[in-house]
């Protein structure tokens, strides 16, 4: 299975409901508030964007997909849930075809995955209206781990950095945003870590369904570097997470934000 079919595919929808918190981050303090015109570089599915366009119905919400499949799944969430201020796009980002402005644009687990991580960054800031910010939500392998230690998630997540820097990501973007961020010319940067995708955040459905997904990835595609020895330890070790917490797994997100400043 190629990694971004696993993330679009088998993530996503284990995920949809773990979206109101990053609403609420990027509301109070990363600029989406007072926004009145949002775009969403990389929109996928469209469930995100359409949930926040419902939320904020006072705003209006353009979704931008590289994914012609997902693009279409979007329009339809988005007819079924009768939202009149959203709509979708299929095109690359860059896309020198939107001449409009903006005042915040979104970049949800989007920038790591990027073949062109500063040209789009770039570009944001040129449809960026004067004194409006950018908002980053990214991931970081390097800051995820267990307490107690163990080496069974690091194991796991080896394997995805391994088949997903292949492809071009980047797993460490994290703590990379800010400074690409100021690269890119804008200032008053903000930053922040989230634990959103950790045991003690995710309900223990979500937590179990997550990571178990993340073992059978690796299972699949590595099977000579995690065996089905190594899927039974995580499995058994999730349901001791689970069920009676034996230990945590922190897996921190990235907040950054930025102004344009001219």
């Amino acid at each position: 299975m190629h990694w971004k079919i696993f993330h679009r595919k088998v993530l996503a929808p284990i995920l949809e409901g773990a979206d109101e918190v990053s609403m609420e981050e990027l509301s109070r303090m990363h600029g989406l508030k007072d926004a009145k015109r949002v775009l969403d570089i990389g929109s996928g599915n469209g469930h995100f964007l359409c949930r926040m366009a419902e939320r904020y119905p006072g705003k209006q919400f353009i979704g931008i997909e590289i994914s012609e499949p997902l693009v279409e799944r979007a329009f339809k969430t988005a007819r079924e849930m009768k939202l009149p201020n959203i709509k979708f796009i299929h095109d690359k980002c860059p896309a020198p075809g939107i001449k409009e402005k903006f005042d915040f644009i979104l970049a949800r687990l989007t920038i790591y995955c990027s073949s062109d991580r500063e040209d789009v960054l770039a570009w944001a800031y040129e449809i960026l209206e004067n004194r409006t910010r950018v908002g980053i939500i990214e991931l970081d392998y390097d800051w995820i781990y267990t307490y107690p230690p163990n080496p069974i998630i690091e194991k796991v997540f080896a394997v995805h950095r391994r088949e997903f820097e292949a492809h071009g990501a980047d797993c460490s973007m994290g703590k990379k945003v800010p400074f690409m961020l100021q690269n890119a010319g804008f200032k008053d940067i903000m930053f922040e870590a989230r634990s959103w995708w950790s045991s003690f955040e995710l309900t223990n459905e979500q937590f179990y369904n997550l990571f178990s997904a993340y073992g059978m990835f690796s299972l699949t595609v590595a099977p000579d570097v995690f065996s089905d020895d190594d899927y039974n330890s995580l499995i058994s070790f999730l349901n001791k997470v689970s069920s009676s917490g034996a230990g945590i797994v922190a897996y921190p997100k990235v907040v950054v934000s930025g102004v344009k400043s001219e």
